[in-house]
């Protein structure tokens, strides 16, 4: 019987491959859909911002990545949820821009964004996700 239903999203076709393999080591179901069953969201990043995390978040789903439930199927057990929740930030790229910006406020900026596990560009380019 399974324990768990995980449910990916913004997965690439080999991470959710070997993102099926971990959970049924775990004696967990994986599903591509998001439904009432779902316990789990597994996924990479914030940016950009799916359905499915705004749902989850909705209902209050921990959202982890990957690599959480592959350290725990290498484990046999399921570790600690807060060892594998996403990120606020995680793939977001964030560039801020103008006059008004001192370099210290620039600073603060840059911490707190890396902080939350994002990336800070002092450029804005085709790779930021925010600016």
């Amino acid at each position: 019987m399974a324990t768990f239903v995980a449910c990916g999203s913004g997965l690439s076709s080999d991470a959710r491959r070997r993102l099926e393999t971990s959970v049924a080591a775990l004696n967990g179901v994986y599903t591509p859909h998001l439904t009432d069953q779902t316990t789990h969201l597994v996924a990479e990043s914030v940016a950009p911002r799916s359905r499915k995390l705004a749902c989850a978040r909705r209902l209050g789903l921990p959202v982890v990545t990957p690599s959480w439930f592959h350290d725990s199927a290498v484990r046999g057990a399921m570790l600690p949820i807060a060892e594998g929740l996403l990120p606020a930030l995680a793939g977001v790229v964030l560039c801020i821009s103008g006059v008004a910006f001192e370099r210290r406020e620039r600073e603060v900026v840059e911490t707190a964004v890396e902080a939350a596990g994002g990336r800070f560009s002092r450029v804005l380019d085709a790779t930021c996700t925010h600016l």
